[in-house]
């Protein structure tokens, strides 16, 4: 043990804090447990420790495994690192599950009146038209929660509902360094930031902040930034509009955010092989949405309506290339877009045969 922690200028390892370091193996295992029920270890972890519950509710139990109670120890991480995807929400309960847009819940002591305890995310929810019932919403809870409900988007594209990791892009598996996110010395940079400016003072004031657990954690990411080293913003390339090739259409989709209005604007623009206009098209979503999720949205909309006027070869053009790659990726991706872009995926292969994106 001492010698893992000596110094690597020593010749040793230069662990700062073994138990931190072993938090994140501990929560990859704990996550694959979780997310994989079909796998053999998850259906004997179910069988003997969570028969009549999910992970999350499970007791450590009557003479458990190492194993088991090691999984049990990191717990706190994957209920602070995830969040329900919603899809129709019958499996999500209403109350204490971080669901809403900023991965918060909605707690049974902000309501406004009485309400049973095993409601689901369903009851609040206009199936058919797959948006919030605002005025049972406003019934049920005070003004600030209810204006968190409302704010987190629905999208008919996502049937399922899910439990994703959100710190990661593709919603899948937990990163180790992640975990420095979800340490409470956070807040204490953010308060020490917006008071001291001189960076001795305020590197001085946050080492004397931190306990054991946090400056280990400190230590990894200081360690881990200056392995990747700084970011490097791509150039922006300017990009010309191209007519489409002889008999063929472009379709031109784009996505417009506006905060004041709380809503996401779809553009879509058919033209013709000489450039001229054919056909436009203009959709509104409400509410506000992530700008990658209102670019796939746009190219949703436009590969459906393009097959209903039965134009074909069309070639397809946005200016998102985050949705195009993820569009001819076959990358997993179990976050909100990921679903979205399976659709988009879908419709393009089985009704655009001759065409392009």
């Amino acid at each position: 043990m001492r010698k893992l922690s000596m110094h690597k200028n020593d010749g040793e390892m230069g662990f700062k804090s073994l138990h931190t370091f072993n938090l994140p193996m501990l929560g990859k295992q704990s996550w694959r447990v979780m997310s994989n029920p079909d796998i053999l270890i998850s259906k004997i972890y179910k069988a003997k420790y969570f028969p009549h519950c999910d992970f999350f509710d499970s007791k450590l139990g009557h003479n458990p495994s190492f194993v088991w109670r090691s999984i049990c120890n990191s717990k706190f991480i994957l209920r602070a690192g995830s969040r329900r995807r919603i899809g129709n929400g019958q499996d999500i309960p209403l109350f204490n599950e971080n669901c809403l847009y900023d991965a918060s819940s909605v707690s049974i002591q902000q309501t406004e009146v009485l309400i049973d305890a095993s409601v689901t995310v369903a009851n609040i929810i206009i199936p058919d038209e797959k948006c919030w019932n605002v005025p049972l919403i406003t019934m049920m809870f005070e003004p600030n929660r209810v204006a968190k409900i409302i704010a987190t988007p629905l999208y008919k594209s996502v049937s399922d509902d899910k439990r994703i990791w959100r710190v990661e892009n593709n919603g899948i598996c937990p990163n180790g360094t992640n975990i420095w996110g979800m340490c409470n010395f956070n807040p204490i940079i953010a308060s020490a930031m917006q008071n001291i400016h001189h960076a001795v003072e305020l590197v001085f004031h946050l080492v004397q902040q931190l306990n054991a657990f946090d400056y280990s954690l400190l230590d990894c990411r200081t360690m881990h930034a200056s392995r990747t080293g700084p970011s490097v913003q791509p150039r922006v390339q300017e990009h010309k509009w191209k007519k489409p090739a002889r008999g063929w259409v472009k379709c031109n989709v784009d996505a417009s955010f506006s905060s004041l209005h709380n809503r996401l604007d779809i553009g879509i623009c058919i033209r013709d092989e000489f450039g001229a206009y054919v056909l436009g098209k203009y959709e509104q979503f409400t509410p506000l949405c992530d700008v990658k999720i209102g670019e796939a949205l746009g190219l949703l909309s436009a590969l459906n309506w393009v097959h209903e006027l039965n134009l074909v070869p069309v070639d397809f053009e946005l200016d998102s290339k985050v949705v195009e790659d993820n569009l001819h990726s076959n990358k997993s991706d179990e976050t909100e877009l990921g679903d979205i872009i399976a659709n988009c995926r879908r419709l393009f292969r089985n009704l655009y045969n001759n065409s392009s994106v």
